[in-house]
């Protein structure tokens, strides 16, 4: 009993160390949905090596894919410094709607309390948009570099996915 508890232990460190990967590994996966068959068109028909093609459609795919999205964040991110947000036209807005609740109903919606915290909630959100910039940069690379394995490994991996036992028993109603 105890080596089961041990291995849902071991189960969530993994996922819980995996999961700033998760955007770069689903992302991997969707684009090698989408060029698996232009890898065993190159792979059969063209007799590319495995290797040579995997890197023909992994560069493809950051052309085609990674820097036009990369460009766009980019821009979103310095439209995003350039922006001068004064704390008090953020606020003016909420205030005028909590005024207008607490005539309907009475409920002071917005005390100084609340007004506080959200003034203070603004630079964590700063920081959260920062961090989330950072994660999507390791994201990116971890894309690239997993794509180009999948493509490598593409008929053994799915020949061991496809071996995987899924009893579906426990999701009958």
């Amino acid at each position: 009993k105890s080596s089961a508890a041990s291995d849902v232990y071991k189960r969530q460190v993994l996922f819980q160390q995996i999961t700033p990967f998760l955007g770069g590994l689903l992302g991997a996966l969707t684009i090698y949905i989408l060029v698996r068959k232009q890898m065993i068109r190159l792979t059969t028909k063209r007799k590319m090596k495995r290797s040579t093609a995997a890197l023909l459609i992994t560069t493809e795919a950051v052309f085609f894919f990674l820097i036009p999205i990369s460009l766009v964040v980019w821009m979103l991110v310095d439209k995003l410094q350039n922006l001068n947000l004064d704390p008090q036209s953020i606020i003016a807005p909420i205030e005028e709607i909590a005024g207008i609740i607490k005539s309907k109903t009475g409920y002071d919606v917005l005390g100084s309390d609340t007004t506080s915290f959200i003034v203070s909630a603004l630079p964590r959100i700063g920081q959260a948009v920062m961090g989330g910039i950072s994660s999507f940069v390791i994201n990116l690379f971890v894309l690239v570099f997993v794509l180009y394995f999948m493509l490598i490994g593409g008929i053994k991996m799915e020949t061991y996915v496809n071996a995987i036992p899924v009893s579906y028993t426990h999701l009958r109603a």
